[in-house]
């Protein structure tokens, strides 16, 4: 038996308000996590970026806490940006890795101000795809999008 081992990665963004999102104790959870695993969290000329390597890096960050029921609860590295990212902005947050090549590949997160839209491209060497397969993919992939960006223009129409 194997562990997924890869890397986390952000592309830079911009942000409303700096010291704001600085303050939320749920960035400084993403920026304690990238610090702990020798990653990054930075700050160049107004953009912020983040990054790691690691064992299952996720968008999901564990907090333990003996009075959770569970013992664990988990912050939403997307929902945490999603409401200090700069509107126009887009945030992708991608997972790449690999588990002694029996799983490759990872997932990607495009973060903006009015949601989050993800896809897996996770693949294991006995998955069995087809074109129909693909194109199921790509249109659900196509429809968060249109949502997203229906999102983005009724919210930018005048009231």
């Amino acid at each position: 038996m194997s562990d997924f081992y890869g890397c986390l990665e952000s592309t830079s963004f911009r942000v409303m308000d700096r010291a704001a999102f600085l303050a939320d104790p749920e960035v400084a959870l993403l920026k304690a996590h990238a610090v702990s695993e020798e990653g990054f969290f930075v700050e160049d000329d107004g953009y912020f970026s983040f990054g790691w390597y690691g064992q299952y890096p996720s968008i999901e960050l564990p907090i333990f806490d003996d009075d959770l029921p569970d013992g664990v609860r988990y912050v939403d590295i997307g929902e945490a940006i999603r409401v200090h990212i700069l509107p126009g902005d887009v945030c992708q947050i991608g997972v790449s890795g690999n588990e002694k090549l029996r799983y490759i590949g990872g997932y990607i997160w495009w973060v903006t101000s009015n949601g989050v839209v993800a896809i897996n491209g996770q693949t294991c060497w006995e998955d069995r795809l087809t074109e129909n397969g693909i194109r199921g993919v790509a249109e659900r992939l196509a429809k968060q999008v249109d949502d997203l960006c229906l999102r983005t223009n009724d919210q930018a129409a005048p009231a």
